[in-house]
């Protein structure tokens, strides 16, 4: 799963409503992306032929995900692997978007009131780009911050040269 908000879902929020065996059992099998592929390094099954990105990046841990256990540190262990990457976490809470919430026209300036220390952090000047797992943070850093902002996949095939079609 790379999106924090629908792993979230599968991991804990099914089982809590519908508490079914189905729903233990996607939860027990469900893994965030990077959790996954670290629990891959663990087995000595994870490819790290990684191919150094010089980049200094500002990374956010989305809420969803940080309410998931070890998969909440998981991207920013992952991306530590890479040679040449300097990964700051931001730790500044939430970003404000809060689901759908901070896209209503009532909530808007409350919402980046919300995140305005993470996007003070992150519009540092020596901070090249952001990174976040939550495809919502990311519109909300793309609209709040100057900053080009990616999901950390996107920085592990880079790492990889996997190219685009």
């Amino acid at each position: 799963m790379s999106c924090s908000s629908c792993g979230l879902s599968l991991k804990k929020e099914w089982n809590d409503i519908i508490g079914s065996e189905e729903t233990q059992a996607i939860s027990e099998h469900t893994f965030h992306i990077s959790e996954y592929l670290l629990l891959l390094k663990e087995k000595g099954e994870l490819v790290e032929d990684f191919t150094p990105v010089k980049e200094k990046i500002g990374y956010h841990t989305p809420c969803h995900l940080k309410v998931q256990g070890e998969a909440s540190k998981s991207s920013i262990q992952l991306l530590q692997l890479i040679p040449g990457l300097d990964v700051q976490a931001i730790n500044q809470g939430c970003c404000g978007i809060c689901g759908s919430w901070g896209m209503k026209k009532e909530n808007y300036e409350v919402s980046l009131q919300i995140g305005s220390d993470l996007f003070h952090d992150m519009n540092k000047t020596e901070i090249q780009e952001g990174i976040t797992d939550c495809p919502t943070c990311e519109l909300q850093l793309k609209h709040a911050t100057t900053k080009h902002i990616r999901h950390p996949v996107e920085v592990l095939a880079e790492a990889y040269e996997l190219k685009e079609d």
